[in-house]
């Protein structure tokens, strides 16, 4: 089994989801996060991941969000999670207890299941060097940059 990429979550936001008792969804769209639907139907509580460079998988809202930004989280998320849109529903005693010194729920994902298991590493925090595509996104940035000038000088 090849894994595509890790999602982490911070154990304080996984721990509050559990807490509702009520199945928990792993959603995949333009982002990728752990949700419930609340039981007092007062709307959902939603926990958005982080991969293993330290990036939050939650798109900017609104029209001041950054293009690049934009593509970059989209394309994080289809590398790890697939290019479709999905919900995965998981019931709070299907996710493992933690140990004392944990700090998030990192979730391994493959092209077809996914491991969950507790971490002493921090969601959020960059372990890896983040690459898109054999380069590192310091360069597909500055790709993407020279890209975007080039529109902008167009008359």
């Amino acid at each position: 089994m090849t894994i595509n990429g890790a999602l982490m979550w911070k154990r304080e936001d996984v721990e509050r989801l559990i807490a509702y008792g009520v199945e928990i969804m792993w959603v995949k769209d333009q982002g990728t996060y752990l949700m419930v639907h609340k039981p007092d139907s007062t709307g959902n509580d939603v926990v958005y991941a982080y991969d293993d460079t330290g990036l939050h998988l939650e798109l900017p809202d609104g029209k001041d969000h950054d293009e690049i930004e934009w593509d970059v989280i989209y394309e994080t998320c289809r590398i790890i999670c697939g290019g479709d849109d999905f919900a995965e529903y998981l019931q709070p005693n299907e996710i493992p207890q933690p140990d004392t010194n944990d700090k998030s729920l990192v979730m391994y994902v493959s092209d077809d299941s996914f491991t969950a298991q507790w971490s002493e590493r921090e969601a959020g925090i960059a372990y890896k060097e983040r690459t898109v595509v054999g380069k590192t996104m310091s360069e597909r940035i500055a790709e993407w940059e020279e890209i975007r000038k080039s529109y902008e000088a167009k008359p």
